[in-house]
């Protein structure tokens, strides 16, 4: 699926993210605090490594992943009455709940996992801005059974889950806690990353170099 500007600030909306001008990465650049991580940083080095076939064919997996985890993100932001949520509550079943969770668990890892087999900055920086994102939330996914390991990635308690509060659950993983539109937002950016990497793989162009002014040219966060 292409991902396009317009499709990432409709994510960044729901995210409770600024849309307006470079505010828009205001978000996956942790806001000016960690200058090494930051967008920017990754677009910047020097370093520079044409894209293999083997590569190609793992940025075709990236792209495939990161568009599951965000389609499986999007069932939790979902809001109405037809929601996931929302119809586990008035139905009072939460099995489909359960098994949802399980799926968004194992996409975050599928994605997270071939963002590390591909040495590259951006791949670094959107891994990295993943695990953040966790850890921004750990204590309360901790709280319904969901916990990472030393790799970043996602472990589940399936007895800690089915005992939480529904309520806590609502609000951890539903629309009002913002952490899966969040989530959704950075997959539409890994997916984004992962097509443009298989582009300059078919011009011949390097991930850092002729790349960074593509990617420039392409994305223009003003609207």
């Amino acid at each position: 699926m292409r991902v396009t500007t317009q499709m990432l600030n409709e994510s960044a909306r729901r995210a409770g993210l600024p849309v307006n001008g470079t505010s828009l990465l205001n978000y996956v650049n942790g806001s000016g605090k960690n200058n090494s991580n930051s967008l920017l940083s990754a677009l910047k080095s020097k370093s520079s490594n044409k894209v293999s076939a083997v590569d190609k064919g793992k940025y075709e997996k990236m792209e495939k992943a990161a568009e599951k985890l965000g389609k499986q993100a999007d069932k939790f932001s979902a809001t109405g009455e037809e929601s996931l949520l929302a119809k586990a509550k008035a139905s009072g079943d939460y099995t489909d709940v359960y098994k949802e969770i399980e799926a968004l668990i194992s996409e975050y890892n599928s994605t997270l996992s071939i963002l590390g087999s591909v040495p590259s900055n951006m791949n670094s920086f959107y891994a990295q801005n993943m695990k953040d994102l966790i850890s921004e939330h750990s204590e309360a996914l901790a709280s319904i059974g969901i916990t990472a390991d030393k790799s970043g990635k996602l472990q589940l308690d399936k007895e800690k889950l089915e005992a939480a509060d529904k309520e806590k659950l609502a609000k951890v993983l539903g629309s009002e806690g913002k952490l899966n539109a969040k989530l959704s937002f950075l997959a539409g950016r890994v997916e984004n990353n992962a097509q443009s990497n298989l582009e300059s793989a078919s011009a011949g162009y390097s991930m850092n170099g002729d790349f960074t002014s593509a990617y420039h040219n392409k994305y223009d966060y003003r609207g």
